[in-house]
């Protein structure tokens, strides 16, 4: 009997899960954004310490104005990006004994993550113009380290600095085209530092394969220069970054209000069926047709099917 009287007066409950947003908000440094979600702007500088770059321009030698640049280039990148450096030739010398382990020498010796200062100047000290250049083999391992972070809202930057061609047997712009077509989606930006004319091919070669951009740059201020325009598209994905962030916040507002609405539509909605199921009871006795004790036996059995419903009884 009573499973037929809840029958008549049960209500429709709204599904609070229907309150719930299921949007992906990005954002956020080593692929962790604000909703857990994977969103990042990362960027990869892969430096050719090969011998050459122990040549002088002014009073500095190559190797010392590119560790100058990228020192101020990562400092100056927004908090929630990723910064990592890859070299390559580091190790052994320019000759032919050695050319093995210096093709050989590749190197990630700043992981891709946030700019921590007293770290990258560590890892740009372990290394000084070494030995020969295996850049196809740096812009492989450039794409292995970029490789988590290919999601829909990652932005990757790559810069490549030498000032020469592959000297290591490699073919850097097949490699490049492979990194376009990985997915991984980079920008590549190649700067020639100080390169010989003769050379500059290959370079404008391998920024052509990979999609990006090829310039050579003279001195340390041109070189600097070529780093800090990409400080703008970072700013960009900074800002955007943030607005979604705090729409995030506002749709959880929201969200936990939509939620407070329901439940307390469930309880309102729950007093009334109480209410209706003990009125039915009382006019069922008072017509004789329950007693007093089956009465209240029915009651609680009632409550319990209200509650075993999983709604809210009070």
């Amino acid at each position: 009997m009573l499973e037929h009287l809840y029958s008549l007066f049960k209500m429709e409950y709204e599904d609070p899960m229907g309150a719930l947003r299921s949007g992906s908000v990005p954002g956020g440094p080593g692929g962790s954004g604000p909703d857990g979600s994977d969103a990042s702007y990362n960027v990869e500088i892969l430096l050719d310490a090969s011998g050459s770059m122990a040549n002088v321009i002014g009073s500095k030698t190559r190797m010392e104005l590119a560790k100058e640049a990228i020192r101020s280039f990562a400092s100056s990148l927004p908090a929630e990006a990723n910064a990592g450096l890859r070299v390559y030739g580091h190790k052994g010398t320019g000759s032919k004994a050695d050319k093995a382990m210096s093709c050989a020498s590749n190197e990630l010796v700043y992981p891709i993550q946030p700019y921590e200062e007293s770290q990258l100047a560590e890892s740009l000290n372990q290394f000084n113009p070494a030995g020969w250049t295996p850049l196809a083999g740096a812009i492989g391992q450039a794409q292995k380290d970029l490789e988590p972070y290919k999601g829909e809202h990652d932005e990757n930057v790559i810069f490549v600095v030498s000032d020469g061609m592959e000297t290591c047997g490699g073919d850097p712009v097949q490699s490049a085209a492979a990194l376009k077509a990985s997915g991984i989606s980079p920008i590549v930006h190649i700067i020639g530092f100080d390169v010989a004319s003769k050379e500059e091919q290959q370079l404008q070669d391998v920024a052509e394969a990979a999609g990006g951009t090829y310039t050579n740059a003279r001195n340390h201020e041109q070189l600097k220069a070529e780093f800090d325009w990409s400080l703008e598209d970072a700013k960009k994905w900074q800002d955007w970054w943030l607005e979604e962030k705090n729409n995030l916040v506002m749709d959880k507002f929201g969200e936990r209000s939509d939620i407070n609405k329901i439940e307390i539509n469930w309880k309102v909605q729950n007093r009334s069926e109480s209410h209706k199921m003990q009125h039915a009871l009382l006019t069922l006795q008072t017509q004789g047709k329950i007693n007093s004790p089956q009465q209240k036996q029915d009651h609680r059995h009632a409550q319990r099917i209200l509650l075993g419903n999983g709604r809210p009884y009070s």
